[in-house]
């Protein structure tokens, strides 16, 4: 109420609800009169109930010592006091019915039920707090009102993660029209979210990217990373796991536990517990892979991973870091094109003295060639592989160096078709320039590496003589 005109100790201010009178918190005005610019006067609880949420029309009288009287204008406002929420129960968090919310929980994402209360509306915002982090509202619906719980909140990663560790209490708020109408009770929960490598900096992926993924080396000591050759297939490996995360700190505490997955075989994962020696020398921890499980993967190219995990503050929970995986080249010459073998090339046009003479230049469509032939027949041909033809002409019938401008290499490779098996072989038309830059008592050579999924085959080589130098010729660079 504002300070009226006149104004003096011993006024009456009545207040009064729809016209009537609300004698109990008559205002006598103090002398002095007060200074401040307005002066409060109450309308009783009891009152405003009666009117049963309806528009009320609030106002108040003025009468001085001498018995004079004015009413100020009215006022009008809605009363809306019966229907504040009520028999709010705490939140549910059905992830932490275990004893813990975890990593593998938090990623999941943690869920918050709300359950049903009385005199909820549609609209109303629940507002969930977990610990000192707040999540953003959600207003229930029309749907919502008729569950129970009225709804789930899903708590994002970070959220969880930034409340921090240990016993966090949950709670929720309701907000209507813009005000705070009711909270729950506390749900107090245990979190641990602790992880080996430190805060997963994008916990979005199940990959931890602080960690390293592991590295591979053949336990024959040829010390090569990530690549298992054909003589050391039938031999364990070794697998290296770094002790420093990608951010540079340590890591590993005694007891953790990291389990190593070779491709597939996730019946033979290898056990590496972390052992109070190893935090005293603080390097990177060795594990073996048994050669029975390289050869029940067999070859190819192998992901292998681990799992790096440790006890939480509520144990047997357990948290789990992910590394990247490491592909590995594994070659099992049995898996092979060939078994690991490759014939040489033919060549199918060949003279009586088994070589390339004039007459054996083809006419072809892009000109004169002759063919180098590879056989299609070879262990574990299949449609998909690929052959890599290389053509190399010499200056000697038997030995000689190499001559420039003769060797071939098309490129890409050619892929084997189903046509390719049904005939058996495979022509590579060499263009007759190669043999031209041999000329004459010479020799020409090929030979092919054959590849597949699992790796790839060099197969032997084939040499014949090449004299393709027709009688008159000055040489091949200038024929007629």
């Amino acid at each position: 109420m504002a300070h009226y005109e006149g104004i003096a100790p011993g006024d009456e201010v009545t207040p009064l609800i729809n016209g009537t009178p609300d004698a109990a918190n008559v205002l006598v005005i103090p002398d002095p009169v007060p200074n401040e610019d307005f002066l409060a006067i109450y309308f009783s609880e009891s009152a405003l109930l009666a009117l049963n949420n309806n528009t009320v029309d609030l106002s108040y009288s003025v009468k001085d010592k001498a018995g004079n009287k004015d009413t100020a204008r009215d006022q009008f406002l809605n009363v809306d006091l019966r229907s504040k929420p009520e028999n709010l129960l705490a939140p549910l968090v059905p992830k932490s019915d275990d004893g813990l919310i975890d990593d593998a929980d938090a990623r999941a994402p943690v869920q918050v039920l709300i359950p049903k209360f009385d005199k909820a509306r549609v609209d109303d915002e629940i507002i969930v707090h977990w610990g000192n982090q707040v999540a953003d509202g959600v207003r229930l619906t029309k749907e919502d009102i008729e569950n129970d719980p009225f709804i789930a909140v899903q708590l994002p990663y970070a959220m969880v993660f930034d409340a921090g560790k240990g016993t966090v209490n949950v709670k929720y708020f309701v907000n209507r029209a813009g005000k705070e109408v009711g909270d729950s009770p506390d749900k107090p929960v245990e979190v641990d979210l602790t992880l080996i490598g430190n805060p997963d900096p994008i916990p979005e992926t199940p990959v931890h990217e602080n960690l390293f993924p592991p590295k591979v080396i053949s336990d024959s000591g040829s010390g090569e990373e990530n690549n298992i050759p054909p003589e050391h297939y039938e031999e364990p490996a070794q697998v290296v796991i770094p002790w420093l995360a990608k951010d540079g700190a340590e890591i590993y505490i005694e007891n953790d536990e990291i389990f190593i997955t070779w491709g597939d075989q996730v019946g033979s994962k290898v056990l590496r517990t972390v052992l109070g020696a190893d935090v005293t020398a603080k390097i990177d921890l060795i594990a073996t892979i048994p050669k029975e499980t390289i050869s029940a993967q067999g070859g190819g190219t192998i992901q292998v991973f681990y799992t790096a995990s440790r006890v939480t503050t509520v144990p047997p929970h357990e948290n789990t870091s992910l590394s990247p995986s490491q592909p590995v080249t594994v070659t099992n010459a049995t898996e092979l094109p060939g078994g690991g073998n490759i014939d040489a090339p033919e060549f199918p046009v060949l003279n009586e003295f088994d070589a390339i003479g004039p007459d054996e230049l083809l006419d072809g469509p892009n000109g004169l060639y002759n063919p180098v032939r590879v056989v299609t027949t070879y262990t574990h041909a299949e449609v998909g592989d690929t052959v890599e033809l290389f053509f190399v002409g010499y200056d000697d019938l038997s030995a000689g160096n190499p001559v420039p401008g003769a060797a071939y290499n098309p490129q890409p490779p050619y892929t084997i078709t189903q046509d390719d098996l049904d005939l058996g072989y495979y022509d590579f038309n060499v263009p007759a320039k190669y043999h031209y830059a041999v000329c004459t008592r010479g020799a020409v050579e090929a030979h092919v590496i054959v590849r597949n999924s699992f790796g790839s085959t060099t197969g032997s080589k084939k040499r014949v003589f090449c004299d393709v130098k027709m009688p008159g010729w000055e040489d091949c660079n200038n024929r007629p």
